[in-house]
């Protein structure tokens, strides 16, 4: 059944790609052959986009001392991520995803011997899994079925089921998505608890002089420093009362989910006749305003902040990574639409780590009474946070070593 509907999909795909120059742009960088070469055992790991490019970093540079790696992603902005977090790493290869072309993927179990696939979250895709099921096994890491996509796979189990019965093992984040995994089709005994993975994430720890490059040229060192950070459009609209009226004391850092978004932003600038700077570019002495315009800069800019928000959370999206302020030692900073990241944000909320808030006047508020929220004590608390929840990634590694010993 999955096999016809995704025939005529592409059919439909092939018929809507002669009016839209973008859409067939984005099928055939996907499906296409993929040149790269490896050398001995391989791990492929499946990662969807930025968050999950993300998510995977530490496991991926461990398993990288031991195996080459084949990182597959779907995004234009999720491949630069892969491409920038490894580019002094020759065991990671990132490669567009080919959309679930069985053609495309039995060439690369064909030329590459994969010891084990890594799925990424709940990445299911039924001929990858059938293909790669047959030569090796197949793990899904950091599961979750979110209450918004339960609904839709629920009337697609027909499609799924079979897939979810090739995949060796599971690891949920939470019971609720066990329950709910098993209820699609999993077999109870494959299918495990282990936490969240994005608590145990060892985010890149910056140099004293690359964080001094940036206070200096945009002149930090007696400002306080606000980050919007992975914003999208309705975000940016909420936000501009507090774009027109920083204090002399603020410098706001803007930055985009999506950087092919920045002209859009810019204009909404322009359009408001506010002042600003582009990060990659010559600064404005009197703009307090700094639009990131370049991909690998976000967690720099955490780093050197005061005030973190953290997108997605605003607009319907859902919610990005509540944790990546909280490695800086940051108090994270989030909307009140946390559907993607409900765990963390309430797991946040109740130990004091982040704080959500409603309208621009809060988010103003909260800028204004830093002071009494984000302190030594607080940054105690955040190194004790992840101490507690590291063994998620232990969970994750003792099982990839029993399914790489048992092929």
């Amino acid at each position: 059944m999955y096999s016809i509907l995704y025939k005529l999909l592409i059919a439909l795909l092939f018929i809507m790609m002669i009016f839209n120059k973008k859409l067939k742009k984005f099928y055939f960088s996907h499906v296409k052959e993929e040149k790269f070469q490896t050398r001995g055992s391989v791990v492929w790991v499946h990662a969807s986009s930025v968050g999950e490019v993300n998510l995977s970093e530490t496991l991926v540079e461990k398993l990288s001392k031991q195996y080459e790696v084949i990182l597959s992603v779907m995004t234009d902005t999720g491949l630069s991520q892969a491409q920038q977090l490894y580019q002094k790493n020759d065991r990671v290869i990132p490669f567009f995803f080919p959309l679930d072309n069985p053609r495309c993927i039995q060439k690369i179990v064909n030329r590459h011997t994969i010891n084990l696939l890594i799925l990424i979250e709940t990445e299911i895709w039924p001929n990858l899994i059938s293909i790669v099921s047959k030569k090796s096994k197949i793990l899904l890491v950091n599961g979750r079925i979110s209450d918004k996509s339960v609904k839709n796979y629920r009337r697609l189990k027909f499609l799924f089921s079979n897939a979810l019965k090739n995949i060796s093992f599971f690891l949920m984040q939470t019971e609720n998505d066990r329950d709910r995994i098993i209820e699609l089709g999993a077999a109870k005994e494959s299918v495990l608890v282990m936490g969240n993975l994005k608590f145990c994430l060892e985010i890149s720890q910056f140099s004293e002089s690359e964080l001094s490059q940036i206070v200096e040229k945009f002149t930090l060192a007696n400002s306080k420093v606000i980050v919007l950070g992975s914003t999208h459009p309705k975000e940016e609209e909420f936000f501009l009362p507090i774009l027109k009226e920083l204090k002399e004391s603020e410098k706001l850092f803007l930055v985009p989910r999506h950087i092919n978004r920045i002209d859009e932003v810019l204009r909404m600038l322009q359009t408001n006749q506010i002042n600003y700077s582009l990060f990659d570019g010559d600064v404005k002495k009197d703009a307090q305003i700094i639009v990131v315009n370049c991909m690998g800069v976000l967690r720099k800019l955490y780093a050197i902040s005061d005030i973190c928000f953290v997108g997605g959370t605003i607009d319907e999206t859902g919610g990005h990574n509540l944790l990546e302020p909280l490695y800086y030692r940051r108090i994270s900073l989030f909307g009140p639409n946390t559907l993607n990241v409900k765990e963390i944000a309430t797991e946040l909320k109740f130990r004091k780590l982040g704080i959500e808030f409603e309208t621009p006047e809060n988010f103003r508020n909260l800028i204004d009474t830093e002071a009494e929220w984000q302190n030594s004590e607080k940054k105690s608390e955040i190194v004790n946070f992840f101490e507690e929840n590291i063994k998620a990634l232990e969970c994750v590694e003792i099982k990839i070593q029993e399914l790489l010993e048992k092929k």
